[in-house]
């Protein structure tokens, strides 16, 4: 508990604000299920305007159903086992549910949480890992085309460069064209 208490939870909390802080949203992510929105929607409905209808409707009557199932459910069917096959009524009692059904059933419960918050932290991760691939790629095509560019200036050979047009060549660029009897487009105009 010593270790859960001051180890785990507190790393738990500082990556959660750091995944807040790098999505933008500072405590306010966007829930994924239904019993965590609704959560969502009491805390920004705070105290001032309770609704009470929806908070049952969206929490409280999912919570308490799923409970209720988790405590009756097994209960209800080692009592219909015991009806139908009696010999095996002998071995399964009420310590055998408490003492190894129920505590499997909460230890898989947990398993499953654990799991899917692993299987978050992992996909962030791997987000976190593609972003910085991709801001690194593309600084280094960034730095590939100004060095190209550099070199391409430095190592221009003189003899390609293009020397001055010819004073003729200018001459014949600025005067207007000529033109003839057959062109079309000139006789429009």
């Amino acid at each position: 508990m010593a270790v859960f208490l001051g180890i785990v939870i507190p790393t738990l909390s500082r990556y959660r604000r750091a995944e807040d802080t790098s999505l933008g949203m500072l405590g306010d992510r966007q829930a994924q299920n239904p019993i965590a929105r609704g959560i969502q929607i009491i805390k920004r409905n705070g105290w001032t305007h309770p609704d009470p209808i929806a908070a049952t409707k969206d929490v409280i009557a999912p919570v308490a159903g799923g409970l209720t199932g988790m405590i009756v459910l097994p209960g209800l069917v080692f009592y219909v086992v015991d009806y139908f096959f009696p010999l095996v009524g002998h071995h399964v009692n009420n310590q055998f549910l408490f003492t190894y059904v129920y505590s499997s059933l909460f230890c898989l419960a947990g398993l499953t949480h654990t799991f899917i918050i692993l299987r978050e932290m992992l996909a962030s991760w791997s987000q976190a890992v593609r972003d910085k691939e991709f801001l690194v790629e593309m600084r280094l095509k960034n730095l590939d085309t100004t060095s190209e560019q550099q070199q391409s200036r430095t190592l221009t050979p003189i003899s390609t460069v293009d020397p001055e047009p010819n004073p003729a060549q200018v001459e014949d660029l600025e005067q207007p064209p000529a033109i003839v009897a057959g062109d079309r487009a000139a006789v429009d105009l």
